[in-house]
């Protein structure tokens, strides 16, 4: 039982989970049809694994339009797909869906959502097909538990495209407030967004880095082993979001053995808890509004600025680092269990009937 599979290959959040969805399938020989959507990125993984999709994709078997399909793309780009059977979107979102994306998701006959927030929120935005939960992913091959780092000075990180979303402006702040004049102390910052100006990137990153001398920017990494290794060079993540589609950081951070501050809110409820995370409790919400991604459409959930202070000095004053529970969690949610689920979710639907 096979399927088209669609998705994009590079090194944003959809286009890594998009490359490990495509490699788990081609490895149960799962796949009858693979496309990508939009440029691949040949530096977003290992040459092998890439060579390998692209060989699937360029000598495919005879198009077989009878097969199901299954797209995995932004929730405003699932209309077209190559079937004529079932039609099957997997997307991701953060926060309320407008009526054009409610149009998109209710054209597939099933939807694939990566956590139970998303697809309560689905339904009450007017979703009326099918709805089906299936988490993301972390490839084990990349994110392995590494041991502490062997050094005085104590090392934040946080990773994700610089958004109002994110906290980092909150972040840089409350960092540079709760460890002024600490000298043994650094937050490192991989944070840039390719959907922004380079000039305007380069703008914040001039601003913010005054706060504090421990404060360090570094370049995107578009490898994921490059990630891996720089989230193990740190000691503790930390990602005070207002809401998250998923948060792949924060669970390649548990899978590398580090501590992680972050809150329950949004998709984080169904794999952040307190046993594998200092959880931020968010209790309030404001409009999801940042006047460039996001115009104030739905809610959002700040982190409390002290909270999140008082979380991160303790984690600097205890010297917390490994994180067992984390690397526990990320083991249940690798990419080969996450394939396993997909597969039964569809068997369950009888997309193959």
């Amino acid at each position: 039982m096979r399927l088209s599979v669609l998705s994009p290959w590079n090194s944003t959040g959809y286009g890594v989970a998009g490359i490990n969805l495509s490699r788990n399938l081609l490895l149960r020989d799962r796949v009858g049809i693979l496309l990508h959507e939009g440029p691949v990125e040949q530096t977003a993984d290992d040459p092998k694994v890439i060579a390998t999709l692209m060989g699937a994709m360029m000598s495919p078997p005879e198009a077989d339009l009878d097969l199901p399909a299954l797209k995995f793309s932004h929730q405003h780009k699932l209309f077209s797909m190559p079937t004529r059977r079932t039609r099957i979107g997997w997307t991701v979102f953060e926060v309320e869906l407008t009526e054009y994306e409610v149009v998109n998701m209710n054209s597939c006959d099933l939807i694939i959502v990566c956590s139970n927030w998303a697809r309560e929120l689905a339904k009450t935005c007017g979703v009326s097909v099918p709805i089906r939960v299936v988490s993301l992913g972390v490839a084990a091959r990349h994110y392995a538990p590494a041991k502490a780092p062997k050094r005085d000075e104590y090392t934040f990180l946080s990773i994700g495209k610089w958004e109002l979303r994110k906290g980092h402006p909150e972040l840089i702040e409350t960092f540079s407030r709760v460890f002024q004049g600490v000298k043994d102390i650094e937050l490192i910052l991989a944070v840039d967004n390719p959907f922004l100006p380079p000039m305007e990137m380069a703008k914040l990153k001039d601003h913010y880095r005054r706060m504090h001398p421990g404060i360090r920017f570094v370049s995107r990494m578009k490898h994921p082993r490059m990630v891996a290794s720089l989230i193990q060079s740190a000691h503790c993540g930390v990602y005070p979001t207002r809401a998250e589609g998923f948060g792949l950081p924060i669970l390649e951070t548990m899978a590398s053995n580090r501590t992680v501050i972050a809150p329950q809110t949004t998709a984080l409820a169904d794999y952040v808890t307190k046993d594998n995370a200092m959880v931020l409790e968010s209790t309030t919400e404001e409009a999801a509004r940042d006047g460039v991604f996001f115009k104030g459409r739905g809610v959002w959930y700040p982190v409390d600025q002290d909270e999140l202070g008082a979380a991160m000095l303790t984690a600097y004053k205890e010297r917390r680092c490994e994180n067992p529970a984390g690397v526990g969690t990320a083991q249940t949610l690798s990419w080969h269990n996450v394939t396993e689920r997909l597969l039964k979710v569809l068997e369950e639907e009888k997309v193959w009937k």
